[in-house]
C-alpha cells in the first residue's frame, strides 16, 4: 500500500520529492530543530536523516495535510538518529479536523525501535474518523533502548507515513 506522503511527493511524476518542501503539506514542531542544519521537513521524508528537537516535555510534531483528510488504517515512524539509542517512547498519535481538538488514535509506552533509523509500522483497528491534522507526541524523555534507563527530552524522528482512505477535505460537505 502506498502511503500518503509517498503519493503526495510523486504527484504526476515518478520522482519522489518531499511534500513538505513542495508546500503540499505543512509540518510544525513543539521546539526548534536541535541544529540549524536539521530540517523539520525530514520528519515526513523518506531518507535517513539525523533529525531531532526538544529540550523540555512534551515534544511533538503536527502534519497538516492542507487539502486532504485520511481515515487511517496504519502509520509508520522512522527513528531519526544514526545511533542505536534516543528512541521515542511513551508516545501517542492523535488526529484532528481543526488542529485544536484531538482524538487519540494510538498510544504506546515502550519504544518500538531497536536500531538506528529503524522503521516500524503500526496497524490501526479503528481510525475513528477522517482527519486533516496528525500529531505525534512524546510525553517524556527518549529511551536509551528497551529496558535501559536514561534519556533526555528530545524527539528523534526522520520518517512519518500515513496509510488509509484519502479524501478531499470538502468531500463531507464542509
Amino acid at each position: 500500500e502506498t502511503g500518503i506522503n509517498a503519493e503526495y511527493g510523486e504527484g504526476k511524476s515518478t520522482i519522489w520529492q518531499n511534500p513538505a518542501t513542495q508546500s503540499k503539506i505543512n509540518v510544525t514542531t513543539s521546539h526548534p530543530m536541535f541544529l540549524s542544519s536539521m530540517s523539520k521537513d525530514n520528519i515526513v521524508g523518506m531518507n535517513n536523516h539525523v533529525t531531532y528537537w526538544g529540550g523540555s516535555c512534551p515534544q511533538y510534531f503536527i502534519v497538516d495535510l492542507i487539502k486532504y483528510e485520511v481515515y487511517i488504517t496504519a502509520y509508520s515512524l522512522r527513528h531519526g538518529y544514526n545511533v542505536a539509542n534516543s528512541y521515542i517512547q511513551d508516545f501517542c498519535l492523535e488526529g484532528s479536523k481543526d488542529g485544536k481538538n484531538w482524538k487519540l488514535i494510538h498510544q504506546q509506552k515502550d519504544t518500538p525501535f531497536k536500531k538506528s533509523y529503524d522503521l516500524v509500522t503500526f496497524t490501526i483497528a479503528d481510525g475513528k474518523d477522517y482527519f486533516r491534522f496528525w500529531k505525534v507526541t512524546q510525553r517524556g524523555n527518549y529511551s536509551m533502548g528497551l529496558g535501559r534507563l536514561g534519556g533526555a527530552p528530545y524527539l528523534c524522528l526522520s520518517g512519518f507515513e500515513l496509510y488509509g482512505d484519502v479524501r478531499y477535505e470538502s468531500d463531507d460537505g464542509g
